[in-house]
């Protein structure tokens, strides 16, 4: 620990630095490359579905993986009602389907690209990927809950990725 009176600013839990964190975490993560999912579930006859970049794998035994959910979306609660949720990996050339779920209160959303309904609710037909999910438990944290699902049936096709970077989604350049 630093000896000396420190200033307001140099405090870790000032509100000023909380905001110049956050802004620095933001930054960082906007050039870290994500792949770009729809997460989607079905709960009382209506399909749901978001666009998120924090999905990833969790373990291969037993097959788990996360999704980051923001709280205030409406599919964080149909999700929690319906118990199951998948996860649509996204090809290169979805990124008008990623922007459509990324925009909120856009109606009709699943009238853009080619989905069908299966035991798990909606999955894009042409994903790169497809993750069905039981929901095996939520954890709360700050404004998102970070949502822990059990691979019960997966299904791949090859496909360049369609990745978040910069803020922008693009195809991965190699």
């Amino acid at each position: 620990r630093r000896s000396g009176k420190e200033h307001k600013d140099d405090d870790p839990m000032s509100e000023n630095n909380h905001e110049k964190i956050a802004a620095g975490l933001r930054a960082t993560m906007r050039r870290v490359a994500s792949t770009v999912s729809i997460i989607t579930t079905n709960h009382n006859g209506s399909d749901y579905g978001i666009t998120a970049t924090s999905v990833t794998s969790v373990c291969l035994s037993p097959p788990v993986i996360l999704a980051c959910i923001n709280q205030s979306t409406r599919l964080y609660n149909a999700v929690l009602a319906a118990g199951y949720f998948t996860a649509n990996y996204l090809a290169d050339h979805q990124a008008g389907i990623a922007q459509v779920f990324g925009t909120p209160n856009t109606p009709d959303r699943f009238s853009t690209g080619h989905w069908n309904h299966g035991e798990y609710g909606p999955f894009l037909v042409d994903a790169m990927g497809v993750l069905n999910c039981e929901l095996s438990q939520s954890f709360t944290f700050g404004t998102h809950s970070i949502l822990i699902g059990k691979v019960v049936r997966t299904s791949a096709r090859e496909a360049d990725p369609l990745v978040y970077f910069e803020g922008e989604s693009d195809s991965l350049c190699v």
